[in-house]
């Protein structure tokens, strides 16, 4: 596993009860790297609170998010902010969402919250989606699954 900073992450804003864990689900010690999901690099995820139930997720079942995107840097530039007063939904397998996105959330759980970095490829790649954002450029999610169903629009 590949030990990563993660400082950057404002893992320090998080309430004394909570705790980081990473590392694959074997007897790998917290703390020691992000937990790569897509095989190459590229989405990679470190569980900041556990859930407690797992979806079974199909095509075009319905997925509702609390999330925050910004660029994976210090400081980086905030390009979306969804509560859970006002979550992002989406439909599961539809492209509703950058690959990146739809790769972390489908490795989660109800009410577990994990931050993901996504690189461009998993990303916007080489659009610039947002003023401020440039092409190319590795964005983190924090995200928490509020809840899933299987409402399909299509």
């Amino acid at each position: 596993l590949e030990h990563v900073d993660i400082g950057h992450l404002g893992l320090d804003a998080l309430d004394d009860d909570d705790v980081l864990l990473t590392g694959r689900e074997t007897d790998q010690p917290a703390g020691c790297g992000l937990i790569d999901l897509s095989g190459d690099g590229g989405v990679r995820k470190a569980m900041m609170a556990s859930g407690w139930k797992s979806p079974l997720l199909s095509v075009g079942d319905e997925i509702s998010i609390a999330v925050i995107g910004r660029e994976a840097r210090p400081n980086g530039i905030v390009f979306l902010n969804r509560t859970s007063a006002r979550p992002l939904v989406f439909r599961y397998a539809k492209k509703e969402v950058v690959a990146g996105l739809e790769i972390g959330v489908a490795s989660m759980k109800l009410g577990e919250r994990a931050i993901f970095i996504v690189e461009p490829e998993y990303a916007y790649g080489d659009q610039i989606v947002w003023k401020g954002i440039k092409a190319n450029t590795t964005v983190e999610y924090q995200v928490e699954v509020l809840c899933w169903g299987n409402k399909d629009w299509s």
